[in-house]
């Protein structure tokens, strides 16, 4: 579970962001862009990007939680990490035709999203109310991904490649979007993988799969790295079943002859043996060729002899028995990846991977996608991030990258988890407020994001979590497990309780948090304002006392915050917490 309080070292003090989300982003480094992807990726230059990986929504109509980890219930919370819920309205309409006056989409993309118009949103006799609904969903869905494709294709540079992750939930569509964009000939490969063990869905065949469909911009040179796989044990058992114990391990008995009469050196007999007889002609295996050095205008037999001195070669007892050539297992580096992953296992509950984030995806998976379709150097852009896996694969396999989410919750996590890897490279956070009037405009565009980004972003040198906002909290917006002191601390109960306002401050507020903190029997308050305190305000804060912590200072028992003092970085009027 993805738990800041545990990361002590690795969460920076202080986050410099750089850019308003109006501006265009400098390219010069790897950069954490917050905000909607549709805002950002009109600002990245055209054929930026070496490759494209999105795990988008899935068009599956649930509303998915982040859990954040800890045995107390304060700090055991599931937070809202996206909806995927999707309607159709007529706001949704007024975008989609704006688009289609503007020009945003293709010609055969055009024809095709006016098709799904009139099939899903016009065409609604002798449909249940319900089935229409659910079409006019999936219609919202597809003017929300539509634009999007449109614009990643801009910025992806000819020959890279795209993988869009997904499920059975809109997967036809999503591939027709995908055709209608990159062409049927850019089409490389449907991968299949097995995402869980097994499902009971009732009245048809268990659904454990995902879909990753991969495909290549045409015009330019296609990277391609092939990556391989384990054997099966089985198949290892069976076929590496010999072993000379002279240290090289088991081998299996391959072929030394190739189909079809050769009039070359290759066609001569070799060792008294005349394969010519049989329509075959002798041929010296290329591994064991590069193994030894051999030149490759040495003649077919001379390999054979130097492969001979070098003992890789079995020769039978009986008299006229063919040679075979011995090919060991520990030369070997699997069998190339297939387009149907069943070796790389979804994360379990118990993962040392897992972060609580609800569809991550497990590293392995996106370290063969990202080796197999980019070299180092090469930039990875993924723009719909939730957690960064893909952003971790790609800093730690030395590629470049640019992760977005409309999140901050998940530009948190993202730095959490560059900070654990080491020799990590310097990267931006861009897209967060840096003046308090962006701040205020956060604030009025999203209560929820304004909360999470005081919590997760200003409050990250306390370490803090986010609690539920939505409505039931409480007056609950993040709580701050306390350090112990002197070993004196009630490790299940010292904490700081966090309430956010993004309002007009009222005395109300502070009578609000003093009876959170009673209420949950917690140590201290603190109340994060966008705007400045009233007298009033600070006088109660100042009645309710102070804490006595175990190093034996006192600290204020409610503690009055500001987003500008918080975003100014002036230490001396940060908040006082023991331990920090």
């Amino acid at each position: 579970r993805y738990s800041p309080c545990r990361l002590k070292a690795t969460v920076p003090c202080r986050i410099l962001y750089g850019l308003a989300k109006e501006s265009s982003p400098d390219m010069s480094s790897n950069m954490l862009l917050y905000g909607d992807n549709a805002l950002w990726l009109p600002r990245l230059p055209d054929e930026c990007a070496d490759m494209i990986y999105l795990d988008p929504p899935f068009k599956s109509d649930q509303v998915y939680n982040a859990i954040y980890g800890g045995d107390d219930p304060l700090l055991n919370a599931q937070i809202q990490a996206f909806d995927d819920t999707w309607r159709w309205n007529s706001k949704v309409e007024e975008k989609f035709r704006a688009d289609l006056d503007a020009g945003v989409f293709p010609e055969d993309l055009e024809d095709q999203m006016r098709v799904w118009y009139r099939r899903l949103v016009l065409t609604k006799a002798q449909v249940k109310k319900k089935d229409q609904t659910a079409r006019e969903s999936l219609m919202a869905y597809l003017v929300a991904m539509a634009p999007r494709l449109v614009e990643m294709k801009r910025i992806l540079r000819p020959g890279g490649a795209i993988y869009l992750h997904c499920d059975d939930s809109a997967d036809a569509y999503l591939r027709h979007l995908l055709d209608a964009l990159f062409t049927e000939s850019g089409f490389r490969n449907e991968l299949i993988w097995k995402r869980t063990s097994a499902h009971n869905d009732p009245k048809r065949f268990g659904r454990i799969h995902d879909v990753i469909f991969y495909y290549c911009k045409s015009g330019g040179e296609v990277t391609w790295n092939p990556q391989c796989q384990p054997y099966d044990p089985e198949y290892v058992k069976k076929f590496y079943k010999y072993d000379d114990g002279d240290g090289r391990g088991p081998y299996w008995r391959d072929n030394l002859t190739a189909p079809g009469v050769s009039n070359g050196d290759a066609g001569e007999p070799w060792r008294g043996i005349d394969v010519s007889a049989i329509s075959r002609h002798w041929s010296a295996p290329r591994e064991a060729c590069e193994q030894l050095g051999l030149p490759k205008d040495m003649p077919t037999r001379q390999k054979l002899d130097a492969i001979d001195a070098a003992g890789m070669i079995y020769w039978p007892d009986k008299p006229g028995g063919m040679p075979c050539r011995k090919s060991y297992l520990k030369d070997k580096k699997g069998v190339p990846a297939q387009d149907v992953i069943l070796d790389i296992p979804p994360l379990k509950a118990w993962s040392a991977e897992r972060l609580g984030y609800p569809t991550q995806k497990p590293r392995a998976l996106l370290d063969r996608l990202i080796l197999s379709s980019t070299n180092p150097g090469d930039l990875v852009v993924d723009p719909f991030a939730g957690c960064f896996t893909s952003i971790e694969s790609a800093e730690a396999n030395g590629r470049r990258w640019i992760g977005i989410d409309i999140t901050y919750q998940g530009i948190a996590m993202a730095i959490d988890r560059l900070g654990k890897l080491e020799g990590c490279s310097d990267y931006r956070v861009l897209g967060s407020p840096t003046e308090l009037s962006a701040a205020a405009a956060l604030a009025e565009e999203s209560k929820r994001q304004f909360q999470e980004w005081v919590v997760l972003g200003l409050l990250s040198r306390y370490h803090a979590i986010p609690s539920p906002s939505q409505g039931a909290d409480g007056g609950i917006d993040g709580v701050i497990p306390l350090r112990p002191l002197m070993g004196s601390l009630d490790k299940d109960r010292d904490r700081c309780i966090v309430s956010v306002k993004g309002g007009k401050p009222k005395a109300l507020d502070v009578d609000e948090i003093i009876g959170s903190v009673t209420r949950h029997k917690a140590q201290m308050g603190m109340l994060v304002l966008l705007s400045q305190p009233t007298r009033e305000m600070v006088k109660r804060a100042d009645a309710a006392g102070r804490y006595t912590a175990g190093d034996g200072k006192t600290y204020p028992r409610i503690q009055i915050a500001t987003v500008e003092t918080l975003m100014n970085g002036t230490t001396d009027d940060d908040p006082e917490l023991p331990g920090f």
